[in-house]
């Protein structure tokens, strides 16, 4: 049985994250960047409906609890998972080890199988898995919380489907492979998947040109995607219904300033990172395809090809100015073109093994020892930043704006100003109070009159009308998936701005009665005017979602279901 444990994948899996994890345990401080708060708010409100047992479509305990929806359109089956970690956890800073923890040791494993998969020894396939997870389309989980980075952790698994589909021979077992693993992306992040997709198309384009079997190979493609859709309709259909309110835009980039610097990399120290390795692979990849294109395999020369054009595309070689002048709607839909670079960094990283592995070099030396040399030095840049940042964060005069890498406008609390001050509250077991000291203006999916651009001064109205009023409101989370807002009035308004948002579906009750929407208006950032009386005034918030959304949600959860019992009942057998 122990003969066939892999110890030295299991030695690297223990050992590789604990590395990059170091300055972190050593100094009991945690991080927390620029997306920190927008997801931690999603994860405890999570664990507050686990715990509670009292599962709604509305963010009951988070977001200054104003009724808003988050958690149903952004990931909602992965942020239960990560909500019942954290009620495991106990704290936040445990909670932040703990994922940390298993973020990187996803990026290794994905990478090793994917590697393994088409071909590359077990060597190659561990110092690549290293590569990749200490590479920014994973680390950036430790510095900024950002939750694409868990994405971009299983998109290795996509790449035995590009041989698959190029071979043009694809089994019933390929089917549900791709269509399960495009699904498990969409769970994390619907933007992955839209700048994955095409990376499959041209090896779908030669197997069904070669392969003789057209039909067969194109009707599994067509049953694989269904299976990925119905999966996926715990998070299409939720975010389809919400659309169909007039929301605030996504923030608006230059796009220019957010491509990627790979082929420019700033290597002035110890803060440059461990980008200067994925550099140097991307240069090995230029320059080893054109070099020895002939030795290399068809299959080998299309993903080369493809991993250029992904890396090439996220870069200012193309005009990116020109492209959100004439299309303005792609500063909010993917605002920084490098995710197209940081979605083809594994297929960069795994045609730079696949090349070594078919020039074979007669160098020993060079051929055994470059893997282990590009994983090392990667990790070493990478926790030294690691360790900048935390002795940055530790600073006593570090604002805390600064250290959740934001503006002094866009972060607000009333008794905390320093991030050292913020310490504390990741190992309090109130796990609350990191929530509610802080509020970061995040105002994604707000219900608003009319489109809404995202900018510093809706950041501002963000902040007046809600951030800065929620806490005088008594805020009662009620057993059926409710919630009532409670406050005393010493006179009667005509119109109260209340820190309460309303959807189409959202349904509201003012001391009993039902409001209509007559009675309701919105500030710019979707703030409700309502009239109150002198007294106490009591208003709940509900929501109904429509039958078409839950009936959605219901067959994905029993799609997945079926296929985790497929999966486990096919492991048995092995």
């Amino acid at each position: 049985m122990f003969k066939k444990v892999n110890w030295q994948l299991m030695l690297v899996v223990l050992i590789v994250p604990l590395v990059i994890m170091s300055p972190i345990l050593f100094n009991g401080t945690a991080l927390l960047g620029v997306d920190g708060y927008f997801h931690y708010n999603r994860i405890f409100e999570a664990a507050m409906q686990l715990r509670d047992r009292n599962l709604s479509f509305l963010n009951l305990y988070t977001f200054q609890q104003t009724g808003r929806i988050v958690n149903q359109v952004y990931s909602p089956l992965v942020t239960y998972f990560f909500g019942a970690l954290l009620l495991v956890a106990g704290t936040w800073y445990k909670f932040q080890i703990l994922t940390l923890y298993i973020v990187y040791a996803l990026g290794i494993l994905t990478m090793y199988f994917a590697a393994t998969k088409i071909g590359l020894t077990k060597r190659w396939a561990l110092g690549l898995g290293v590569v990749y997870t200490s590479s920014a389309a994973v680390y950036g989980f430790v510095f900024g919380a950002t939750w694409k980075s868990i994405a971009l952790a299983i998109v290795p698994l996509v790449i035995p489907s590009l041989v698959h589909l190029f071979e043009g021979r694809f089994n019933w077992r390929r089917t549900v492979y791709l269509g399960v693993v495009v699904a498990l992306l969409a769970q994390f992040q619907v933007l992955t998947v839209a700048i994955v997709l095409p990376m499959l198309l041209p090896f779908f384009v030669h197997g069904i040109w070669f392969t003789k079997a057209k039909l067969r190979l194109l009707g599994r493609i067509v049953l694989s995607a269904i299976l990925a859709i119905v999966l996926s309709l715990n998070t299409i259909m939720p975010l389809a219904e919400v659309y169909r309110n007039t929301l605030i835009s996504p923030v608006a980039m230059n796009m220019v300033p957010q491509t990627s610097p790979i082929f420019q990399p700033m290597y002035t120290g110890v803060n440059s990172n461990s980008d200067i390795v994925i550099s140097v692979m991307a240069f090995l990849l230029l320059g080893m395809t054109i070099a020895f294109w002939k030795k290399l395999s068809v299959v080998t020369r299309f993903m080369a090809i493809v991993a250029i054009v992904y890396l090439v595309v996220g870069t200012s070689l193309v005009p990116w100015h020109l492209l959100e002048t004439n299309y303005p709607g792609l500063r909010s839909f993917l605002q920084m073109p490098r995710r197209i670079s940081l979605t083809g960094y594994a297929l960069t990283i795994v045609v730079v093994g696949k090349v070594f592995m078919e020039v074979r070099p007669d160098n020993n030396v060079v051929r055994h020892l470059t893997p282990v040399i590009l994983a090392v030095v990667s990790v070493l840049l990478l926790t030294q930043k690691v360790a900048n940042n935390v002795y940055y964060v530790q600073n006593e005069k570090t604002p805390l704006y600064a250290g959740l890498q934001a503006t002094p406008r866009n972060v607000y609390s009333p008794d905390i100003h320093t991030f050292v001050q913020l310490q504390p509250l990741f190992h309090d077991g109130d796990m609350g109070k990191l929530i509610y000291h802080v509020d970061r203006t995040t105002p994604d999916y707000v219900p608003v009159d009319s489109t809404t651009e995202t900018h510093q001064p809706t950041y501002d109205a963000y902040m007046n009308s809600f951030s800065k009023q929620w806490r005088p409101y008594q805020h009662i989370v009620n057993g059926d998936g409710t919630m009532t807002l409670q406050w005393k009035s010493n006179v009667a308004n005509k119109k109260r701005l209340i820190p309460v948002v309303a959807y189409e579906q959202t349904r509201l009750k003012m001391n009993g009665k039902t409001v209509n929407e007559g009675m309701l208006g919105r500030n710019v950032v979707g703030a409700l005017f309502i009239p109150d009386k002198k007294g106490i005034n009591k208003l709940t918030i509900s929501y109904v979602p429509m039958f078409g959304t839950m009936a959605g949600i219901v067959a994905s959860l029993i799609a997945w279901i079926a296929v985790f019992l497929n999966v486990a009942i096919w492991l048995m057998k092995k």
